[in-house]
């Protein structure tokens, strides 16, 4: 349907009362897809009321996340009140409704319901689903809080409920025993599956043909709803709700910056080393991001022992610190309290054959950022970010790597004081 072309959209809100019910759900399709769906509402609603308890749960897939759905919010409110019908959909629709202090409250509910389930799991598998509900429920609870304050006095305060549920998670594992047999179990599995290779790749082969798209959307709709993961994610430091904790607290909206307040607070003592790295990592993050990470952070010394992913998401935050921050090393460097800057630490990766050449080029790309805005904010001076560049400039002297070379040059090209060093090379 054509933006704006209000007629195409009336004429398809016609058929939601076709007799025929696939039909009216083809109509209620279409409409979900079509821009400003929240013109028919109110016909959705009333072709949603008429159907059966699982196609409507099924329709709410179809429903457009914004703007809130209005007729749908009392229908919502009743299906969430029961595990058996809070599906994910239920649960990111009500997320919607921002600043509606019942839907607040219910979403707080059923955080809490799913954390009292993850306490009592006595399965891995009954474990993880509890943890991926509360999770829906973490973000749709963010979502639909209130960020700023208000005349009227928020339902709840956000903050204190992610740190109250960051400090029950923190020593919450799945259960281990289990964890342990269900390896075991697939150990055993894996032999048989040698022999009955043959016949796996005929049954693949038949199916090829009727298979959808399902594969990697499947996967996700698994892990978001709390599915049993493989064996990687089985242990305690994979848990995914302390980390959406911390990362609601970095993303408060309030002009009071309670929530990195908060980290602020969960780092303090021996800067963090009670939580686990990742929980740690995410939350030096979140205060460098917002320009808040103002003293020795153990980043550098967590560095090693991240996956790829996380190790750019340091780099990249490193870039927005002050130039007056060091980073805390593993060894005597960090019980003496003495620290590696952060031009120091980017310039080693730089420098570290070892490391991948993506993340080589986010510390140099990170390293001009940082001088750069040392140099506009008056913390870093052009003696200094010109000394930068001249290392910079003596790393292309001497490496071979030419993808890097090319990398390094294009930065140098954005760099106070550089302008003479580049000249040498044409």
């Amino acid at each position: 349907m054509r933006f704006g072309h209000r007629g195409s959209g009336d004429l398809l809100a016609r058929f939601l009362g076709d007799p025929a019910p696939s039909l009216g759900d083809a109509a209620f399709w279409a409409l979900c897809d079509a821009p400003m769906a929240e013109e028919w509402f109110g016909e959705l609603h009333a072709h949603w009321s008429e159907r059966p308890r699982l196609s409507q749960l099924s329709l709410l897939e179809l429903l457009p996340r914004e703007p809130a759905a209005l007729p749908f919010r009392s229908d919502m409110l009743a299906l969430g009140a029961s595990p058996a019908t809070r599906t994910v959909s239920v649960v990111e629709l009500l997320g919607r409704f921002r600043g509606d202090r019942e839907v607040v409250l219910a979403l707080d509910g059923y955080l809490g319901e799913s954390l009292r389930r993850m306490e009592e799991a006595e399965t891995a598998p009954a474990f993880r689903r509890a943890e991926g509900r509360a999770r829906g429920a973490l973000r749709a609870l963010l979502a639909a809080s209130p960020g700023q304050p208000g005349r009227e006095p928020p339902p709840l305060n956000m903050v204190q409920r992610l740190v109250e549920t960051l400090a029950r998670t923190r020593v919450l594992f799945p259960p281990a025993a289990l964890v342990a047999e269900a390896d075991e179990a697939d150990e055993a599995d894996e032999a048989d599956e040698v022999d009955e290779a043959a016949q796996a790749a005929q049954v693949a082969q038949v199916a090829q043909g009727n298979r959808t798209d399902r594969t990697d959307g499947a996967a996700q709709a698994d892990r978001e709803a709390g599915g049993l993961p493989g064996r990687e994610d089985a242990g305690p430091s994979q848990l995914e709700l302390p980390k959406a904790c911390v990362a609601g607290l970095g993303q408060l909206e309030s002009e009071q910056g309670e929530g990195l307040d908060a980290l602020e607070a969960l780092l303090a003592a021996d800067g963090g080393a009670a939580e686990s790295r990742r929980v740690r990592v995410e939350a030096q993050l979140a205060l460098a991001r917002a320009g808040r990470l103002a003293g020795p952070g153990t980043l550098a010394a967590d560095y090693a022992f991240c996956d790829g992913d996380l190790r750019l998401r340091i780099l990249r935050a490193l870039a927005g610190c002050a130039p007056g921050v060091s980073l805390a090393l593993a060894g005597a460097g960090a019980q003496d309290g003495a620290g590696q800057s952060i031009p120091g630490f980017l310039q080693a990766c730089l420098t570290d054959g070892e490391l991948p050449l993506e993340e080589r080029a986010v510390a140099v790309e990170s390293l001009r950022l940082w001088a750069m805005g040392g140099l506009e904010r008056g913390q870093l001076s052009g003696k200094d970010a010109t000394e930068l560049a001249r290392a910079l400039a003596g790393f292309l002297r001497s490496s071979h790597n030419l993808d890097l070379r090319r990398v390094v040059l294009g930065q140098l090209g954005h760099m106070s004081g550089s302008a003479e060093l580049l000249a040498a090379f044409g």
